[in-house]
């Protein structure tokens, strides 16, 4: 894989990183931190790195990584098969989720050379067990950084724990308490503390030394198209359904004798879905988690393949238009409007409904919560929100479950087969699966 290059507007940060031992990206999803974060170790030869992120932050590291020249090692499996993996650490990147705290802590005695704690909201809750973790280990570890996709916190509060992390004396206040006595003020109305200006004053001369926040509205990305894949880790029942589903072409109590069946069990199955009834909300909670923190208030295109998909999501998300092949062709083009130019953001799409002529260009990101499987399918809908005009980067997600049959159709995708070829490689793998077991 091809290195991505950096941006104009990465080099000044980079340049700022350079020299600082405790750095904290506040950049949103598109702005590619994690590349910066790559680049500023190899620049400082750190040799010895853990990764601590979500598991649908897995795939995009290991990306990102292997562009760098760089193999990660993911530590996964049950305890035993981890407690291994850290026995035999030695140089290099190492992927860890962030509950691996529990199953094990002895990662905090290793002597990493740097840690990285990406979307490091999950550590702003002074009271929960993993902000206590996280804020009282890996002192002594050299290079400390936090990637946060939130320029705009919901609250300045939800900095005090993630500053803690980085260094405790960034902040001149012993605990969270002292310092939400200090500088924040109770609003009794909404129920919440808000801070004050001098609070607010203080904070900014305290962030300003170990803290950078971009948004995608202080850089010019026009035109730019950015792809990014998050994987989703099936539950133990929607694994075990999958396993029978590959092995014995058998679904529950059903029974086929046909491989485009079992493809298409395996494709509703790798979505929390038994055929069409929804087995386990997943990947539906991974996307509403998406919708809800880093593109919050961004107008959102979702790609499902299914119908029994695109009514869960309805129910799921609420707030949301959709157009399938049950809506008719008068009401869809009042849908688009609606989408376009209303307040409702996020639209919910069938490709082969809308795949042609339809122009969304209002969005700037779109989900593929599940993927057509054509070359030709996929690119026309990734078209759907091109205009000449564009004033911020194109995103374009892939929800993507781990080991499945999703990941051979995106990579079908990406050497750009047809629908056929994608399907009969998937069947060819099935079929080597089967006569080795």
């Amino acid at each position: 894989m091809n290195q991505y290059k950096l941006m104009s507007y990465h080099k000044p940060i980079l340049k700022w990183m350079l020299g600082k031992q405790h750095i904290g990206l506040f950049m949103e999803m598109r702005l590619r931190k994690t590349l910066l974060t790559i680049r500023f170790l190899k620049l400082c030869s750190v040799k010895l790195v853990l990764v601590v992120c979500p598991f649908s932050a897995f795939a995009g590291w290991q990306d990102d990584l292997q562009r760098e020249g760089i193999n990660p090692i993911v530590i996964m499996g049950n305890k035993s098969q981890r407690l291994e993996h850290v026995k035999n650490i030695s140089q290099g990147f190492y992927i860890v989720n962030r509950e691996a705290y529990i199953s094990i802590p002895n990662l905090a005695g290793i002597s990493w050379g740097a840690i990285i704690l990406d979307e490091s909201i999950c550590i702003a809750n002074p009271q929960a067990d993993i902000t206590k973790f996280f804020c009282s280990h890996f002192r002594a570890v050299k290079y400390r950084i936090i990637l946060n996709g939130t320029p705009d916190p919901e609250s300045e509060l939800q900095l005090f724990c993630q500053l803690a992390f980085l260094d405790p004396f960034i902040l001149n206040e012993r605990n969270y308490y002292e310092f939400r006595m200090k500088h924040f003020c109770p609003d009794p109305i909404h129920h919440k503390w808000l801070i004050t200006p001098n609070g607010k004053k203080y904070l900014s001369s305290r962030l300003e030394a170990c803290c950078y926040f971009l948004k995608l509205s202080d850089v010019n990305l026009q035109g730019d198209v950015i792809h990014k894949k998050i994987s989703c880790k099936m539950p133990d029942k929607m694994r075990v359904l999958y396993h029978q589903c590959e092995q014995t072409y058998m679904l529950k109590n059903d029974k086929t004798f046909y491989a485009t069946q079992v493809h298409l069990w395996l494709r509703k199955l790798s979505s929390g879905f038994s055929d069409d009834k929804l087995e386990d909300s997943f990947k539906l909670n991974i996307l509403k988690r998406l919708l809800e923190n880093e593109l919050d208030k961004k107008k959102v295109i979702i790609w499902c393949q299914f119908i029994s998909e695109i009514k869960a999501i309805q129910n799921h998300l609420g707030n949301c238009l959709a157009i399938y092949g049950e809506i008719k062709p008068l009401q869809r083009s009042v849908i688009i409007r609606a989408f376009q130019y209303g307040t409702v953001n996020w639209l919910v799409c069938q490709p082969e409904t809308v795949k042609f002529g339809s122009k969304l260009h209002h969005a700037d990101t779109m989900i593929y919560f599940s993927s057509p499987e054509g070359a030709l399918t996929r690119e026309q809908t990734e078209k759907r929100i091109l205009d000449i005009d564009k004033k911020n980067a194109m995103l374009i997600i892939d929800l993507v479950s781990f080991d499945s049959v999703e990941e051979d159709i995106l990579l079908s995708l990406q050497n750009k087969e047809t629908r056929e070829q994608s399907f009969h490689r998937e069947m060819k793998r099935i079929q080597n699966h089967l006569e080795l077991t």
